[in-house]
């Protein structure tokens, strides 16, 4: 196992006496370091994500189309249908959640970026299986919160979808991936582990596996919010048409890099350039 790679290790500490260096570890100073990391961090990840692979660039671009999509339909872009705005609601909360992801990504905090996409999926899941089944939808709106918190589960909402439609957007194993890795902690759990030597860092560092990750798993739930709020608000034929082609085709765009075979990667590229 590896010692923690730090952000002290990105201070210049040349001609500094322990007192200085001790004093710009604490407060407001220590603040900004953990500021200008990120900010080098965005930096970075802009200058390169474009070049990464044929996938990684159109799904990051496909992304913001839909996202552009999804924040109208929470926003009443195309006209007001009135009453209490659930839906809407629902799917602003997707909304900002993603770009929230989409941030935290740019900064190098891979962990939590997943972390957030995971929410994104519990509220994929929800909206798909009231964009398929109304009654639900109905019964779930009119619940009190102990039965929501008893009934509407991300398992049980899975287990619906399997029943009713035989297709849940983000399954058992993806979700499963999801929560052990960048949300529930384990005696296994290392930090930002997302490069060739598995070494964990608290220090948010650019890592092309953790960009490429992590824009695959916004884009996945993602488009299902944008088919399914289309479909819950419903949208006129040619604007619900556009949202389905844009939603296709950021689906289209998402890379062979998931969840579940992100932690194989660098050993069968190992094993490759072994051979």
């Amino acid at each position: 196992s590896y010692c923690l790679d730090s952000i002290y290790r990105g201070i210049c500490v040349t001609n500094q006496t322990p007192e200085e260096l001790e004093a710009r570890l604490v407060g407001i100073p220590f603040l900004d370091i953990v500021r200008e990391a990120s900010e080098r961090c965005e930096k970075e990840t802009d200058a390169q994500v474009m070049g990464i692979g044929q996938k990684t660039p159109e799904c990051l671009s496909n992304i913001g189309t839909v996202l552009s999509l999804v924040d109208r339909m929470a926003s009443c872009f195309w006209g007001c249908r009135g009453g209490d705005h659930h839906v809407e609601y629902l799917i602003g909360r997707a909304s900002t959640t993603t770009s929230a992801s989409l941030s935290l990504a740019r900064q190098g905090f891979y962990d939590e970026c997943l972390s957030l996409t995971r929410s994104v999926g519990e509220i994929a899941n929800l909206m798909v299986l009231f964009a398929s089944d109304p009654e639900t939808h109905r019964e779930w709106h009119s619940a009190d919160a102990q039965r929501r918190k008893r009934e509407f589960t991300p398992f049980k909402i899975r287990l619906a979808l399997e029943e009713k439609i035989g297709f849940v957007p983000i399954d058992k194993e993806r979700y499963s991936q999801l929560c052990e890795i960048a949300t529930h902690v384990t005696p296994h759990t290392t930090p930002q582990t997302f490069n060739p030597v598995k070494l964990p860092s608290c220090r948010n560092a650019y890592q092309e596996l953790g960009v490429m990750l992590s824009i695959n798993e916004i884009a996945l739930p993602l488009a299902y919010v944008a088919l399914a709020g289309g479909r819950l608000l419903e949208l006129d034929d040619a604007l619900f048409d556009n949202v389905a082609s844009q939603s296709s085709k950021l689906l289209d765009s998402i890379g062979s890099i998931g969840i579940a075979e992100y932690s194989g990667v660098w050993d069968r590229i190992a094993k490759g350039i072994a051979t």
